[in-house]
């Protein structure tokens, strides 16, 4: 049976398709999408920009000619490479950004400019004049800059708004890349375009040139992600590991646990694809970020073999230890699987994934602990009857010390005042993080998690900050839409003379298109918070973020429902439910105080640790809390074994992602700095509460 389903989810994994886009985490609809293509295309953030300017060295005679004579040279070099034939073409210097920053002009234009206008255009023969002026411009080399400016404001009516801008930036090539989610395909082009840059300087050494833009960012990031998960692993491998054999010293207990784990991991792959072809249509593909991130998830899975394997060394006896150790780790599952599917509901594609697979991982590894590991694990007959001698001898201390006031059933000896004075101190510290709790924040700023390297960062500053010269507020950029309206019906014949002169001057009937559209199209309100960016790293998505934010406040609540529900079923008992949740209740304003405290903010990749803490916190809780019943009702010595479990999880947790507080990638050090505030709570919460609750609710 068990060869067959493997082959089955084998064959089902070779089904299945990945694809690689961030977007996919924000809460999109299908029309959402669309307006943010459209967007980031007319803005220019989903292009790349070769950017061409003089050595600062070299003399300033002839620069522009220079530049221009490069950036030919640099278009022919391209053209010639065979590579280039497969990636998108239409190389264009800048006209989708004067398309998108002269779209801005009625927003722009205060009362002042329309008076200005208005003057200029009362004076007669202005616009034959603004004409002839244009062609003597155009016959000199000014550059592609000013032939864009005459095509979008041939009267020169609104050009000198953005004369600073023309003036000082440098020379640039736009080119179409794949967007700014095909990282694969994007740094094989950039790799091209590097390769081109060389053999143009080698030239015009006279002239810099490099290749920046969103796309170029987004390669940057997933490079700098794969060095920063590199290190990380290396580190993790070899210090888990360590332990591992540390604690069990034995290899074939390690096989077994990661045996455990990569059936589960084949078993989520094979039902996310079966699930897919089921419900999501054979083109859906699965995200393969989402399947990524779900490698935390591992931390939570690999617990169910860790359990066992580590409970077997107290329990030899194989059967009685399946007998002890199933509940928790089914209620553990139960409840941790409920938490995660809390995420399917949500509009968020990889978050859906994320939940999918992160419950189906955690369904295999469970299914394979409990029906096939028991079978692999082999313990020696003399340890098994030293083992249940100590056994004995424990259970009748235990049974002598039934009515005592230690711990849970007397297995803390005198240490239960420092567990009861530690209660203490957690019961003063959860108030005092508790106040501080409302203050975390959620960072909707995208560029917050973004990697550049100090020339990115000098690159981004350089294109975006043409100045804040939108007004901020809708209602004032709805009343400059409104002047800009009232202005254009009150000059009704513009156009046709504009046209009609054009023609007398021999000017293309397209050649001021761009003109044209600014005064026949319906101008709208900015999104971009007042600021015009060359290259937005939001792109629109800050809204969505936003909405991701309110989703997990939902998680949050969900979450927590779930849980408390399945430990309140489970257990059959409200005491013990409270007895297991408020560990993570407490944990989790221990999470948010310390966050805060320290000014670390939520983000779009950490929130997710969220139903994470929830996973691992409440498998804590429930081992330590079934272990407190098992000692008092049965007289069974588990909680050692429970204990020594939870800290060797604690450990793989905080060494596999603490691990990333070494990557320089802004969103996987977020990532470990969550992580080990949250597994420092959980693991100390689950710790000192459970067994002093047990001993004031039950036991009494």
């Amino acid at each position: 049976m068990f060869v067959a389903l493997t082959l089955v989810l084998i064959a089902s994994v070779m089904r299945l398709s990945f694809k690689e886009d961030i977007e996919d985490f924000l809460p999109l609809s299908e029309a959402d999408r669309e307006q943010m293509a459209a967007y980031q295309e007319r803005s220019g953030m989903n292009r790349l920009y070769v950017v061409l300017e003089k050595n600062p060295s070299d003399s300033l005679l002839g620069e522009e000619d220079n530049i221009a004579q490069a950036k030919d040279r640099f278009i022919e070099i391209l053209e010639q490479d065979p590579r280039y034939t497969s990636f998108p073409k239409e190389a264009n210097s800048d006209s989708s950004l004067f398309t998108f920053h002269f779209s801005l002009i009625p927003l722009v234009l205060k009362e002042s400019d329309y008076q200005r206008m208005d003057s200029l255009l009362a004076q007669p023969g202005f616009i034959n004049e603004r004409l002839e002026a244009d062609i003597e411009a155009l016959m000199f080399p000014t550059g592609d800059l000013v032939s864009q400016a005459i095509g979008h404001d041939p009267l020169g009516l609104w050009t000198s708004l953005f004369t600073s801008y023309i003036s000082h930036q440098p020379s640039s090539l736009s080119l179409p890349s794949f967007g700014s989610s095909e990282t694969d395909k994007n740094a094989q082009l950039i790799d091209l375009l590097d390769d081109a840059i060389v053999k143009m300087q080698a030239d015009f050494p006279d002239v810099k040139a490099h290749v920046t833009g969103g796309p170029q960012i987004a390669v940057g990031n997933a490079r700098q992600i794969k060095r920063d998960c590199i290190l990380a692993v290396t580190v993790a491998l070899t210090l888990i590991v360590a332990l591992l054999l540390y604690a069990f010293r034995s290899f074939r207990d390690i096989l077994l646990i990661v045996l455990s784990v990569g059936w589960g991991w084949l078993f989520a792959l094979g039902a996310m694809s079966l699930s897919l072809y089921l419900w999501g249509g054979s083109e859906r593909s699965v995200s393969l970020i989402a399947i990524g991130i779900s490698s935390i998830i591992i931390g939570i899975a690999v617990n169910y073999p860790l359990h066992l394997i580590s409970h077997v060394q107290h329990q030899p006896d194989i059967r009685q230890a399946m007998r002890e150790i199933t509940k928790p780790l089914l209620v553990g599952n139960i409840t941790t699987v409920g938490a995660f599917l809390a995420l399917v509901p949500l509009k968020s594609q990889a978050l859906r994934d994320l939940g999918l697979f992160a419950s189906f991982l955690l369904i295999g590894t469970i299914l394979f602990v409990l029906v096939w590991l028991p079978s692999l694990i082999k313990v020696k007959s003399e340890k098994l009857k030293v083992k249940n001698e100590e056994l004995r001898v424990k259970s009748e201390e235990l049974r002598v010390k039934k009515n005592s006031n230690l711990g849970c059933k007397g297995n803390y000896g005198s240490s239960s005042l420092i567990f009861n004075f530690s209660f203490f101190i957690i019961a003063v510290l959860t108030v005092f993080f508790a106040y501080f709790s409302f203050s975390v924040e959620f960072d909707t700023d995208l560029s917050n998690i973004n990697y550049m390297t100090s020339e990115q960062k000098a690159d981004m500053e350089r294109l975006q900050n043409m100045g804040n010269i939108l007004p901020s507020s809708d209602e004032e950029q709805e009343a400059r839409i409104r002047r800009w309206n009232e202005w254009v019906d009150s000059h009704p014949q513009l156009l046709d003379n504009l046209n009609a002169a054009a023609q007398e001057y021999g000017f293309a009937d397209d050649a001021f298109s761009g003109f044209a559209t600014l005064l026949t199209q319906t101008p709208t309100v900015s999104t971009q918070e007042g600021s015009t960016n060359l290259l937005p790293l939001g792109g629109g998505r800050e809204g969505a973020v936003e909405a991701l934010s309110d989703d997990f406040n939902y998680i949050g609540w969900v979450c927590s429902s779930i849980v408390f529900l399945f430990l309140w079923l489970s257990f059959r008992s409200i005491k013990l439910a409270i007895i297991s949740f408020i560990p993570m209740a407490v944990s989790w304003i221990w999470i948010l105080g310390i966050m805060a405290i320290l000014g670390i903010k939520f983000n779009i990749v950490n929130i997710i640790l969220a139903t994470f803490i929830f996973g691992q916190g409440d498998d804590y809780t429930i081992f330590m809390t079934e272990g407190c019943v098992s000692e008092y009702k049965h007289g069974r010595p588990v909680l050692a074994s429970y204990k020594r479990s939870i800290i060797l999880s604690a450990l793989i947790m905080f060494i596999g992602i603490g691990s990333l507080i070494l990557a320089k990638h802004p969103a996987l050090h977020s990532l470990a700095e969550v992580t080990i505030i949250g597994m420092f709570s959980v693991v100390l919460m689950a710790y000192v509460i459970p067994p002093v609750l047990f001993k004031a609710l039950i036991k009494r």
